[in-house]
């Protein structure tokens, strides 16, 4: 009875903020709860697995995020996102297109790959569900005020699902924790079905309420941020087995990120230059470690993180992916189609059963080869030449893009991320990553064009 109690009261202490949040509510359209039920489930888990949480997850079984109920729920989402954006006076499609065109050529791009993917039929299910993502980010894009959406987006979806990991962990193990195969203590999972999709939410929620204390702090509501946090700091924690440094120091890089860029408040026009150097540093650094240090930074940092040099295991399974990457070098597999023929021969070589490679940046060779690389890589140029643009019309949105972007370009370097159907970090990299300058933001006497 006490276990259901704390449930109780989760939901109860949740719906009390909400209450409270909603005095926030400052030109957000009642679709955005659309969006908000979309990435609950994109940053927890199924609504198959919600409903039979501790059953088997084969294939197209109640608990699979390929059930009946999910394909249902999916579908009526999308369905009604698509009359949303129809109906929304405020969304300009046609400069939508025109400002994203490398987001829509990639996107064109994985969907064309279906047609040389052996498993088509399955190929077609991920797209579709990936440009599912795209629709509910294009609803919160074209809200009158991008970035209040966006900031309610992630603080309805938070709210919920900290203080609710928290309570599974502690009082339901069964749904809270995932027993270890190898006799270490179980890992803490939460909402979430592992403890890296866990350390995922933690990351983005971390993140979020940091920049909204920053932002709000001179506000009596930023006490609520300061409890999600230490909330948030108990969960990274993990019980030791599940700690999760990276997320830990990717959020204290990314905070240091924000403060600096908060430094050309007054002369956002030069806001580019320490954007454009970290870029280039971070590959000069990694270019000298590589060729003439013999990999002294990289070890180094590998044990500030605890991890042994093969990062547990994924340079092994890098190093076996790449050539059989090589078999179709140009086009690629197919979209998410590698992984249905290599997966049982891949699971036979490594005990662990690998089901992504673990490098968001590797999985799109695989799945969509040289060429795919090629247009991501456009998307991403265009996404931070859109949020440099951005900060000469709203600061504090271009600011946050940046700092977003880069979170999750530095998280796919050993997570895998990239075009997953349901995963959080390409959610948000969406969300980040499309241009909205047009929609109805604030008009500015500077000459954008000169950063372009």
């Amino acid at each position: 009875m006490p276990h259901y109690l704390a449930l109780f009261l989760c939901f109860l202490f949740s719906f009390f903020v909400y209450w409270i949040d909603s005095k926030r509510d400052k030109e957000v359209s009642p679709a955005l709860w659309l969006t908000v039920l979309w990435m609950m489930l994109v940053a927890s888990r199924s609504l198959g697995k919600w409903l039979n949480p501790i059953g088997d997850y084969d294939i197209d079984t109640m608990g699979s995020p390929g059930s009946l109920y999910d394909k249902i729920f999916d579908s009526v989402l999308m369905i009604a996102g698509l009359l949303v954006l129809f109906q929304k006076k405020s969304a300009s499609f046609s400069k939508i297109f025109s400002d994203n065109i490398w987001l829509f050529v990639f996107y064109f791009y994985m969907g064309f790959s279906i047609f040389w993917a052996e498993s088509t039929d399955i190929s077609f299910k991920r797209w579709i569900r990936t440009f599912g993502n795209l629709i509910m980010v294009l609803i919160v894009l074209t809200e009158s005020n991008p970035l209040e959406a966006i900031s309610k987006l992630f603080r309805r979806c938070f709210i919920l699902l900290i203080s609710l990991s928290v309570v599974l962990i502690r009082y339901f193990p069964n749904i809270g924790k995932q027993q270890s195969k190898h006799g270490l203590p179980d890992m803490w999972i939460g909402v979430s079905t592992h403890k890296n999709t866990l350390a995922q939410l933690l990351l983005i929620a971390g993140l979020y309420f940091l920049w909204d204390l920053i932002k709000n702090r001179s506000e009596g509501y930023s006490k609520l941020n300061i409890f999600y946090l230490i909330m948030i700091a108990y969960l990274l924690n993990g019980g030791g087995y599940s700690r999760s440094a990276t997320c830990i120091i990717l959020i204290v890089i990314t905070v240091i990120i924000f403060v600096y860029l908060q430094r050309f408040r007054n002369n956002s026009f030069f806001i580019w230059k320490p954007v454009v150097g970290l870029v280039l540093l971070l590959f000069f650094i990694s270019f000298l470690d590589m060729t003439l240090f013999n990999k002294v930074f990289y070890h180094s940092i590998l044990n500030i993180y605890g991890k042994s040099e093969t990062l547990t295991g994924r340079t092994d399974l890098w190093e076996t992916l790449i050539p059989l990457g090589m078999k179709h070098p140009i086009l690629g597999a197919g979209f998410g189609d590698f992984w249905n023929i290599n997966e049982i021969y891949l699971k036979q070589i490594f005990s662990w059963g690998p089901g992504q490679s673990h490098n968001g940046y590797i999985d799109i060779f695989l799945n969509l080869g040289i060429m795919g690389l090629v247009l991501f890589a456009m998307v991403v140029f265009s996404a931070i030449k859109g949020a440099l643009k951005q900060c000469l019309i709203d600061f504090d949105f271009g600011t946050i893009r940046i700092t977003f972007l880069i979170v999750t370009l530095i998280h796919n370097y050993t997570e895998s991320g990239f075009t997953r159907p349901i995963h959080l970090i390409w959610f948000t990299f969406l969300l980040f990553a499309v241009n909205v300058n047009h929609v109805n933001l604030p008009k500015s006497n500077l000459d954008i064009k000169k950063i372009a």
